[in-house]
């Protein structure tokens, strides 16, 4: 399975992907390139979506999801859509989150 661009199917922002089962090649090569430890913390952060913690983490730090969006360069409904499940991050948006929630959760604490 790879991620591709709802946007032009669905008016979704770019930073919004869909599973599309079709051609696996473009998710293979973009997680080849990953450490394993990224594809781990990418796995987590997804599970987190899913399950309404990270939109809770993200919370508790203070920030809006507007300003989230901003430090990861996408917009607010992306990580709105992120959030709610309406459509899952791609590898790369999906590292970005978590290592933007970490950072800003050591920062906290």
């Amino acid at each position: 399975m790879h991620y591709y661009s709802a946007a032009v199917d669905t008016g979704l922002p770019p930073s919004c992907r869909r599973i599309d089962t079709s051609s696996p090649a473009p998710l293979t090569a973009t997680l080849d390139l990953m450490r394993p430890s990224d594809l781990t913390l990418v796995r987590e952060i997804r599970a987190q979506l899913a399950d309404g913690s990270a939109r809770e983490a993200r919370e508790r730090t203070g920030l809006s999801a507007a300003d989230f969006a901003a430090a990861l360069g996408v917009s607010r409904q992306a990580v709105s859509y992120w959030e709610t499940g309406r459509c899952v991050p791609s590898a790369e948006h999906a590292l970005a989150y978590a290592r933007l929630l970490r950072q800003l959760g050591k920062k906290a604490a």
